[in-house]
């Protein structure tokens, strides 16, 4: 897997593809410190975080795009979102060539895109009133697909070219030109930098070109940049057209000029497995760096069990839906919080009185979405959608009807099959009930584990359907932790409405919570999230049954824990 990008090279080329380019030994180029000015500072920096385990898109993800080749690339998400806003295509109709040396054709046509693809005339007059092609370089041949942009950017003063009447349109770009190019594009757009952090010198600063040094180090100053790691610039190394789109739409996102979409999830009805991956991809891509995606295991099935990360903070949450079957609206309400959290995340809304930025740059959600996909198909779509429907019709509890199905497609209860006081209550498969033929025995169980165990969470909620309450402990847990899980409990019963459950009548000491509070020893609630115990549910009561109690859950769990 491609290692991801750190979190400041990211940020630097998020800026920089804006950059007017600026030929090496340019007239324009000679002009070290000049172009910066003290500019007030409209650019954020966004604080993206490596993440070894999502990088890229291991699911079954809807492409727009076509290509091929950036399945599985750390940028998939910011080479859809460019497509997908008409700012970037392939080098054929299949691939984009992430990896590649970004030209300096491509990095005008680049910025000529983020700047409105202004009008352009190709012609002028000449000395004689003849209409004539316009020829500032005589490298730029007519009828190019970059020769507008080249003369966009020469007749705007973005640059000058390589040397007298040559544009040089296939030599890279590297670095160090991208942060010149960055501050001059941002003057241009009128967008301004204002440094305020004390300048450290690069390792390899006498490498940095005298021309660039200005640009360099105040975007360093800026927070904007800060390296390759080893306390290095690599100035004259070449950026990668994954790496420049990468930082076009992180400026154009940072600055304003691409607002996010709002609204990508219907909650309000009813959200299958293809449903929900569509869901994610649309929610990844709007919002690369903030949503990741990645795949916690595969089910009894053989489908992917969604893994995804939520925010760019080092404090870590640990949630999961729809371990039961016939609860799958709880799906869509883990979908609707990704949707309106990141939104306000991006246009710096508060929501409900939060300051959904703060708290999302403090905080990683890690959220499987659907832990039992191959039981929620069952539950949606009846006994015929399992690959053995014979055999569920079988076990026992089915004579209930696929709508009250819990289990997966073995007949394993996968909340009673948690290696915690294990045990099973009836003896054979079953809708509900049956805790499997040993502990963790199903390979859902193994991938919630294996998510539980990647960080130390300051707490873990497994959302629920049925009877507003909130469970927050099992019996054999000491009383200091016994406190400091209801401390944490009754503030989010304060804040939704539900009540605390009775801990000594809790059966279900088997379950994913009671495995997550006597592993890891951190408050693990399960949130039971509609008052009607009567199953199935109707998905169209979303925004009555279940949204007004629970939209601010992880913003107060996130609020505690801060």
């Amino acid at each position: 897997m491609q290692r991801v990008l750190s979190r400041a090279l990211i940020i630097l080329i998020t800026a920089a593809l804006l950059l007017p380019f600026l030929p090496i030994g340019s007239a324009a180029m000679a002009e070290p410190g000049s172009a910066q000015g003290d500019l007030p500072c409209a650019l954020r920096s966004l604080p993206l975080r490596e993440e070894a385990e999502a990088v890229g898109d291991p699911l079954p993800a809807r492409s727009v795009s076509g290509f091929t080749d950036i399945k599985g690339h750390w940028a998939w998400a910011w080479i859809e979102l460019a497509y997908r806003r008409g700012l970037v295509s392939g080098v054929t109709a299949t691939q984009f060539a992430p990896n590649h040396a970004l030209s300096r054709a491509m990095f005008v046509t680049l910025l000529y895109r983020a700047a409105g693809r202004p009008a352009v005339s190709l012609t002028t007059v000449d000395a004689h009133g003849n209409t004539v092609r316009k020829r500032y370089f005589s490298d730029v041949a007519e009828g190019k697909w970059y020769e507008a942009p080249v003369i966009w950017a020469y007749e705007t003063g973005l640059t000058a070219g390589t040397e007298p009447g040559r544009f040089s349109p296939n030599q890279p770009t590297t670095r160090e030109q991208m942060c010149v190019f960055l501050v001059r594009f941002a003057n241009y757009q009128g967008k301004a930098l204002n440094p305020q952090l004390p300048q450290s010198v690069f390792a390899d600063d006498a490498q940095i070109s005298s021309w660039a040094k200005g640009s360099v180090y105040l975007l360093q100053r800026c927070g904007l940049i800060s390296g390759v790691g080893g306390g290095l610039f690599a100035p004259k190394r070449a950026m990668t057209r994954a790496e420049a789109t990468a930082l076009l739409m992180s400026y154009l996102r940072a600055t304003g000029q691409l607002p996010p979409t709002q609204n990508l999830v219907n909650p309000a009805r009813t959200i299958d497995y293809a449903q929900m991956v569509s869901d994610l991809t649309d929610l990844a891509i709007e919002y690369p760096g903030l949503i990741r995606l990645s795949s916690a295991g595969t089910s009894v099935e053989g489908r992917d069990i969604p893994l995804v990360y939520f925010g760019k903070g080092s404090k870590y949450i640990y949630t999961q839906a729809n371990i039961h079957a016939r609860e799958h609206q709880t799906t869509n309400y883990v979908l609707e919080i990704l949707d309106v959290y990141a939104y306000a995340y991006e246009t710096g809304a508060s929501f409900d009185g939060y300051n959904v930025r703060d708290l999302l740059d403090a905080f990683t959600l890690v959220i499987l979405p659907r832990v039992n996909p191959d039981g929620t198909n069952v539950a949606q779509k009846g006994f015929d959608a399992a690959q053995n429907p014979a055999a569920l019709r079988a076990m026992s509890g089915a004579n209930k009807g696929a709508g009250n199905w819990k289990a997966n497609t073995r007949g394993v209860d996968l909340n009673r099959n948690f290696p915690c006081y294990w045990r099973t209550i009836v003896d054979a498969p079953a809708s509900e009930a049956y805790g499997g033929p040993y502990a963790a025995s199903e390979p859902e169980t193994q991938a919630v584990i294996s998510a539980m165990q990647k960080y130390s969470y300051v707490c873990y909620l497994d959302i629920h359907m049925a009877g507003q309450v909130i469970y927050f402990c099992n019996p054999g847990i000491d009383d200091a932790f016994f406190n400091a899980s209801k401390a944490f409990a009754q503030v989010l019963s304060g804040k939704t409405g539900y009540s605390l459950g009775n801990s000594d009548n809790i059966r279900y000491d088997h379950s994913a919570a009671a495995y997550a509070r006597n592993q890891f020893r951190h408050p693990a609630l399960t949130m039971e999230l509609t008052a009607s115990t009567v199953f199935p549910h109707d998905s169209a009561k979303f925004y009555t049954e279940i949204w007004p109690y629970v939209k601010d859950l992880y913003l107060a769990a996130m609020t505690y824990y801060k």
